[in-house]
């Protein structure tokens, strides 16, 4: 801007007020003076420009997962995909295949007969305080253990579609006992059954699969339901939980909870009031908040020696995601160990 007024001052004393070239510094100065300034701004503008481009190569990961964009193939496909999504914010221009196609969110699998449509309806409760429930006793030793951190609400609407009443199974439009099958890939295992609230109308079982990578089921059976008629089934199970399993005969086991800043500190105290001692105790875990994490290690201390602390490394089991052992080298007669590790 100072430029251009410099030489608009030059072209209005030269061309129209026809002065000399004594009057010729004053405009150079200006010049000169815009020069420098126009100098300055680039390099700032380049400085600025340099750090906004190692902000985001360092977090464009990040940015990647928030805008929902498509992982690449190569870095020439990188280039073409974050320039479609700048031309995007910047003009609303037309995206080719930038995104993740959308998904749709798990959600349970009934299969129920022909003449019976089941509404499913589900909400997910989260537990601020996940309580301690035991679920095995040996020669009343506590040998297993179990906290939920999240359960799914479920709430089946039930009806027959078959417009003819009836009363028995042996007629027409009755449906008599109808059993459905559900499971819900939110839901790894199923520990224990839910408790029906009609208890006379509804009964459950449980169908394991016990295969990696596949899922429990519920096989409910309705009865009493009329042509036309219909019921509703309301229970709960638990999506994210911990269990924690001691397979090793003639210890005790106690388990305490600490949560701190989202982790969870486990404390494992496993007793042994017998007269020998007991070599490789074992805890098997399951635990499906998450994936165990590479590098995950624990530590444990014996109290005949508390000083030392010794790292152990968990043992996945094949095929699972979720499930791991401890297993500790020896527990000393009349002694116990504290086994630790976070999540």
């Amino acid at each position: 801007m100072l430029g251009l007024f410099a030489i608009e001052q030059v072209l209005v004393l030269f061309c129209w007020l026809d002065h000399d070239f004594a009057v010729l510094p004053g405009p150079l100065i200006v010049l000169i003076l815009a020069f420098i300034v126009y100098r300055t701004a680039v390099v700032q503008a380049g400085t600025w420009g340099s750090v906004v481009q190692i902000t985001f190569d360092t977090h464009r990961n990040d940015l990647k997962k928030l805008l929902g964009v498509r992982d690449f193939s190569g870095e020439e496909d990188e280039r073409n995909v974050w320039d479609q999504v700048s031309r995007l914010l910047l003009w609303n221009n037309k995206v080719d295949d930038a995104f993740v196609e959308p998904h749709s969110p798990p959600s349970p699998l009934v299969t129920a007969p022909a003449n019976v449509k089941v509404d499913v309806h589900t909400s997910i409760l989260n537990i601020a305080q996940p309580q301690q429930v035991i679920l095995q006793q040996l020669n009343g030793n506590v040998t297993g253990v179990s906290r939920a951190y999240a359960d799914i609400h479920y709430v089946l609407l039930i009806s027959n579609t078959s417009n003819t009443e009836a009363t028995n199974a042996n007629n027409a439009g009755d449906t008599g006992n109808v059993y459905l099958f559900i499971s819900d890939p939110r839901v790894a295992r199923i520990e224990k059954m839910p408790t029906p609230q009609d208890k006379e109308q509804h009964c459950v079982e449980i169908v394991r699969t016990n295969e990696p990578g596949k899922v429990d089921a519920l096989l409910w059976c309705i009865s009493g339901l009329k042509g036309n008629g219909s019921t509703a089934l309301s229970y709960k199970l638990p999506m994210y939980f911990f269990k924690a399993t001691l397979k090793t005969p003639g210890l005790q086991m106690t388990e305490n909870l600490e949560a701190e800043a989202g982790k969870f500190k486990h404390t494992f105290v496993l007793k042994n009031d017998g007269p020998q001692d007991i070599l490789d105790a074992i805890i098997e875990v399951f635990d499906n908040r998450q994936p165990v994490p590479a590098g995950f290690q624990g530590y444990w201390v014996g109290s005949e020696d508390p000083e030392q602390i010794r790292i152990i490394d968990p043992k996945m089991l094949p095929g699972e995601l979720y499930c791991y052992r401890w297993k500790i080298p020896q527990v000393t007669n009349k002694q116990h160990v504290t086994l630790r590790y976070e999540m």
